[in-house]
């Protein structure tokens, strides 16, 4: 029988296990089994931060304290009119009294020790933060920006609350995100799924990025997919690439889906290194949002009110810098910034450190305190026009609050 070079053949997943089990390994564990602790974390906590002077600020109380900004108001409950709310890692709802968008939304957090194994849904969790304060009939659209565990592990129980096929909102994604969802079927082993059927029924919309699809459009080359409109949103999706994580390159968990869930954390793949950005826009208001650094369709995509970006892994810098540059949005919401792999149960200090020693693929507060005069200064520079007036606001948000959008529509 011929033996497999398992090292040279997934080299990257190697290395990733490697730095990972030991970031694991040293950032600790603290218990704590009060989920509503989290409302009361805020970035005052986190290294470097509390000294920060300067634009950067949590936004409930930039707007309050500037009377040249429209409010922004902070709540636990969701307000009245276009609000948004960020669930950690990639994941937010954006929603306003009839229509609720969530993307990647993902609060069930195993540690990477976990992921090893096979890796369940944290279900007390996901009714806790996601579900609970939500009218579920709301529920219209899931986007999945791709279909790694961190994006797509919870997606499929939030389905399930739905018994009827028909009342499920639409998930759009992958075809890898669509695999990963339709193995959830009869007799796989799981209780919630077994109560509902299986998911197979679900309604999912597969954006292929490709010229002659139906679903999609090509302009001037670049490749964007109509998604549809719900209520009063419309979105638009657009293909950009997964970061590269530092040391590991871009092949981070890629091929093809095989296997029943519950699945490995290895056995969430992504296609094709694609990362999907959606464009969600809303009474004249145009929101971006990107879980990922890198945005290869900036100049179609047009300018923005608000950008949401993740910046994990951000290798080239100056991908944010172009990204600025191209959208010129008013407010940036950063993302994708923290401790994914500790359970929301055993957060104590608000934790935006993903990696271990020397690594920190998160490097938030390099990001927070160069903002202005790093990424800006350099997107200023790739304007041919109004340079001296592209001031964007970056602005934080707390674990599960919802912002209200009322005042700046």
């Amino acid at each position: 029988m011929k033996k497999h070079n398992w090292w040279g053949r997934n080299h990257h997943y190697k290395t990733f296990a490697i730095l990972l089990a030991a970031s694991v390994f040293c950032c600790g564990r603290h218990p704590n089994s009060n989920y509503d602790t989290l409302f009361k974390i805020s970035y005052s906590g986190v290294q470097g931060f509390a000294s920060q002077k300067g634009p950067v600020i949590e936004w409930d109380s930039a707007s309050a304290n500037n009377e040249d900004e429209p409010r922004v108001a902070g709540s636990t409950v969701p307000p009245l009119g276009l609000r948004i709310r960020w669930l950690g890692v990639a994941g937010y709802e954006i929603s306003d009294d009839s229509t609720v968008i969530l993307i990647d939304p993902f609060v069930s957090r195993p540690t990477f020790v976990q992921l090893l194994n096979t890796i369940k849904i944290d279900t007390n969790a996901v009714k806790h933060y996601i579900m609970a304060p939500l009218q579920m009939q709301n529920v219209k659209v899931v986007l999945i920006s791709h279909a790694h565990h961190d994006h797509l592990q919870d997606i499929p129980y939030i389905l399930a609350q739905y018994p009827s096929p028909k009342a499920r909102p639409l998930v759009v994604g992958s075809q890898s995100a669509h695999d990963l969802i339709m193995g959830y079927t009869r007799g796989v082993g799981i209780k919630w799924v077994d109560a509902v059927g299986g998911l197979q029924d679900s309604q999912t919309k597969i954006l292929a990025f490709s010229p002659g699809k139906k679903s999609c459009m090509q302009k001037s080359g670049n490749i964007s997919c109509e998604v549809g409109t719900f209520g009063n949103f419309t979105i638009t999706a657009f293909a950009s690439d997964h970061s590269s994580y530092d040391y590991l390159g871009s092949a981070v968990l890629g091929g093809t889906v095989h296997g029943k869930p519950p699945y490995t954390g290895t056995g969430y793949k992504m296609r094709s290194n694609t990362s999907i950005g959606y464009l969600i826009e809303y009474q004249g208001i145009r929101i971006f949002f990107t879980e990922s650094p890198i945005v290869r369709h900036s100049n179609e995509i047009g300018n923005v009110d608000i950008l949401i970006q993740g910046i994990a892994a951000r290798r080239d810098y100056n991908t944010i810098s172009g990204t600025l540059a191209s959208l010129q949005p008013e407010y940036v919401i950063p993302g994708h910034y923290d401790n994914f792999f500790k359970p929301l149960k055993e957060f104590e200090n608000f934790d935006v450190r993903i990696g271990f020693g020397p690594v920190d693929f998160s490097r938030f507060e390099q990001f927070v305190t160069s903002f202005e005069s790093y990424y800006v200064e350099r997107a200023r520079k790739r304007l041919t026009q109004n340079a001296h007036s592209f001031k964007p606001k970056l602005r934080l948000m707390k674990l599960f609050y919802y912002y209200s959008l009322v005042n700046l529509l």
